[in-house]
């Protein structure tokens, strides 16, 4: 009986000691990760933390404290990544980078991060576009800028949206497509008005015989313009296009 007795004691202390080890380790990975980023690498310290956080959650209570510190730091450390990416025009990247911040963010309750990520969301489609438009790739700008609409930034995307159309129309309007132009000077309407937008499509719509619609957009264009160099011209062919 006695031997039993003395069995479970050492089972019992054996068993703390272990979870004092555990404990130590957890904590150890936790301050490594914690230099980690104090030295800046920031992919290093979040893959540390992470583990750090898997340690600590198979100690149960006895790890909480560290859980808790990795889940506060883990997602916000995903956010400020993402910035960087930013920076560096790696935009797929970020997206990637902030899709994977709000997952983390709301696995841990953290509703802050999850509105700060998700404020950044369209602000990296927007700089995306910006960026694909210096380029000249208008159609992957007018997507990038689509996403931005999709998440909140409407107004900014839309009024960059319209003037990739415009582009479209007077680049139609040069090489002499004139229903490409017309077309694309439409959807530029279709979302603000813009003088130079109704002279395309009234130019293309006359030389496409479209004699209703080429006057209504040059009387919209000179409404707008009323002072431009060219708005005599313009009246004398509306009246030429009613005859």
């Amino acid at each position: 009986m006695k031997r039993i007795i003395i069995s479970l004691v050492a089972v019992i202390l054996t068993a703390g000691s272990l979870a004092a080890q555990d404990l130590a380790e957890a904590t150890e990975a936790y301050n490594n990760a914690a230099t980690t980023l104090s030295a800046g690498d920031k992919a290093g310290a979040l893959d540390a933390f992470s583990k750090a956080l898997n340690m600590a959650e198979t100690l149960g209570e006895e790890g909480a404290e560290i859980a808790s510190r990795c889940k506060n730091t883990i997602p916000n450390l995903l956010v400020s990544i993402a910035k960087e990416q930013l920076q560096g025009a790696k935009f797929d990247e970020a997206v990637a980078t902030i899709g994977e911040a709000v997952k983390k963010a709301e696995e841990f309750g953290n509703s802050e991060v999850v509105a700060k990520a998700k404020a950044l969301l369209p602000q990296a489609f927007l700089l995306k576009g910006k960026a694909l438009l210096a380029k000249g790739d208008l159609d992957a700008a007018e997507e990038a800028y689509q996403q931005a609409a999709a998440n909140g930034q409407e107004a900014s995307a839309n009024k960059q949206i319209a003037q990739i159309y415009l582009k479209k129309a007077a680049s139609a309007l040069s090489g002499k497509d004139y229903q490409a132009a017309f077309d694309a000077a439409q959807k530029a309407l279709s979302i603000s008005e813009n003088a130079t937008a109704f002279k395309i499509a009234g130019t293309a719509a006359m030389k496409l015989e479209k004699k209703e619609d080429a006057i209504n957009n040059l009387q919209k264009y000179i409404e707008l313009s009323p002072t431009a160099k060219d708005v005599a011209q313009m009246k004398e062919v509306i009246e030429a296009l009613k005859k």
